[in-house]
């Protein structure tokens, strides 16, 4: 996240700039994330139940993951109220799959930032909600497997290489890089 002078990755900020104008979802409860974009695993824009199409609904164990980035970030306030929002969208202490997130149907008993009527619990969720309580508490990401930790945070080793692609050309490069050129195809390149 952090490059060798200690500024954040512009790259990682702004993925999560696109990642939130296209898959974020504010809910009453907080907000919570799609899979990607045109998912079409849930219910129908009706709230009936999927049968092979539907519209994906937003996943409450991604706010645990956004709160697990929040850790790693330093913001554990922020991580702290992720993990609220993730609180909030359980029925009974159970966490679902996906949550409704679009304008109330009270007829289907579908509403914004509650159970959409998804798989419930979801193991997977409530193992990343667990988690996020550890990581919150440690103010550290208590999955981080240790080789990760010694090779990027301790010994602070970055790629030799500067990448160019055709859909991120660069320009210029530092001198004490290599450049990767990648391509999709076999080329010959002056």
């Amino acid at each position: 996240m952090f490059n060798k002078k200690g500024c954040r990755n512009s790259t990682i900020l702004n993925t999560i700039k696109v990642i939130d104008a296209m898959l974020k979802v504010e809910t009453p409860n907080g907000p919570c994330w799609h899979c990607y974009n045109n998912d079409g695993y849930g219910e129908d824009q009706n709230g009936n139940a999927y049968t092979g199409a539907g519209i994906g609904r937003a996943w409450p164990l991604l706010t645990g993951e956004r709160g697990h980035y929040e850790v790693a970030a330093g913001n554990i306030e922020r991580a702290k109220a992720l993990l609220k929002a993730m609180d909030a969208f359980t029925d009974n202490g159970l966490l679902p799959e996906q949550i409704w997130d679009t304008d109330d149907l009270p007829e289907k008993h579908k509403f914004l930032g509650r159970p959409s009527g998804s798989a419930m619990p979801l193991t997977w969720a409530h193992v990343e909600y667990i988690k996020l309580c550890a990581s919150i508490r440690n103010k550290k990401v208590f999955d981080m497997p240790l080789q990760t930790q010694d090779r990027y945070l301790k010994q602070k080793i970055v790629s030799p290489y500067q990448v160019w692609r055709f859909e991120n050309p660069c320009r210029t490069f530092s001198t004490d890089k290599k450049l990767r050129i990648e391509v999709m195809a076999p080329a010959v390149i002056h």
